[in-house]
């Protein structure tokens, strides 16, 4: 816009004051006549700046600020959608639930089940109630923990309160026969190694048989049963009170009640069953072979010295490998 020179006048002329805007326009058209236009070198220079300092825009052709603001819009309307569909689904779950139970396409989908009331147990009565109180219930820890004291106390009143139960007979069939019951006793002894099982089997064989044909072999096998429990007095008992043994295994227990009579130091008594053994009557080499050995050491034990060594020297000549060859050898040597 150019002002001529003969309107500055003009406009101060029209307004008395001079702080009118006609006025301060001839002023400020007086200043910038005044300012001697820039050269076009300082002009360059001055854009060069600007261009220098004007802020660089991203790979999206926008500033860095402004690229900012764009990203926290982004931001918060993903969370506000995200948190609007949680309340739909809230509301939508929230609904179902609360609705009855719907069918669609002919099926019927389950109502949600509820949770089982749990009614408190009955006290019990006083007929229930037990008399000791050892098998009562013991009460609950507290909850910061029993101490060692307390432990030990509590497993010792639970060990005094159930005792271990001992162990149970064997089961006896009522309709077992006599072979099935020794043959159950043996089986008990010899091959489960349970001689107080066998004792029980015995036992109740004694009570259903008390005149069966196998007494001889059934008290054999008690024997057998009380010495694999070494309670030698017992079997020694069994064994006095009988003058002779039939069957098979007389001759067996007959000799067997010889040895207990003499390590029980009953030499003449253990004498007269060891000459029985010895008789003519066909008991088996093995038996003679320990018979002629206990024979020979009672009557060492009782003095009879001649007849003892007879006896050693003959054992040496029948059994020269036999059971007690060994110790034979030894008693021969310091006899004179």
């Amino acid at each position: 816009m150019t002002v001529a020179n003969d309107e500055l006048p003009r406009w101060r002329e029209t307004s008395p004051d001079p702080s009118a805007s006609s006025g301060r326009a001839a002023d400020l058209v007086d200043a910038a006549r005044e300012v001697p236009p820039l050269p076009p070198r300082t002009l360059a220079r001055i854009e060069a700046e600007v261009i220098a300092r004007r802020p660089s825009r991203g790979a999206w052709g926008m500033p860095f600020g402004l690229r900012f603001a764009l990203l926290a819009v982004v931001l918060l309307a993903s969370a506000a959608t995200a948190k609007g569909m949680v309340m739909l689904w809230q509301r939508h779950v929230a609904a179902e639930a609360a609705s009855p139970t719907k069918v669609r396409h002919g099926v019927s989908s389950p109502s949600r089940p509820r949770a089982p009331v749990i009614s408190p147990a009955p006290a019990p009565t006083a007929e229930e109630t037990p008399d000791d109180t050892t098998d009562a219930p013991l009460p609950a820890p507290p909850a910061r923990g029993p101490s060692p004291r307390t432990s030990a106390t509590h497993a010792r009143r639970v060990a005094m309160a159930k005792p271990t139960p001992s162990p149970e007979p064997p089961a006896v069939e009522t309709s077992a026969t006599e072979a099935q019951l020794l043959a159950g006793a043996l089986s008990r002894l010899r091959q489960a190694h349970d001689p107080a099982g066998a004792l029980a089997l015995l036992d109740a064989y004694a009570r259903k048989f008390p005149d069966g044909v196998l007494q001889s072999e059934a008290l054999s096998t008690r024997i057998e049963a009380v010495l694999r429990m070494d309670d030698r007095k017992t079997a020694l008992r069994l064994l006095d009170g009988r003058a002779t043994f039939a069957g098979r295994p007389g001759a067996a227990l007959l000799l067997t009640r010889a040895e207990l009579r003499a390590s029980a130091g009953r030499y003449a008594d253990a004498l007269g069953d060891f000459e029985r053994v010895l008789a003519p009557q066909g008991s088996s080499p093995a038996d003679q072979d320990r018979a002629l050995y206990g024979r020979a050491v009672s009557l060492g034990h009782l003095g009879q010295d001649a007849r003892a060594r007879a006896d050693l020297i003959a054992y040496q000549q029948r059994f020269p490998d036999g059971k007690h060859a060994a110790e034979v050898a030894r008693l021969l040597g310091k006899r004179p």
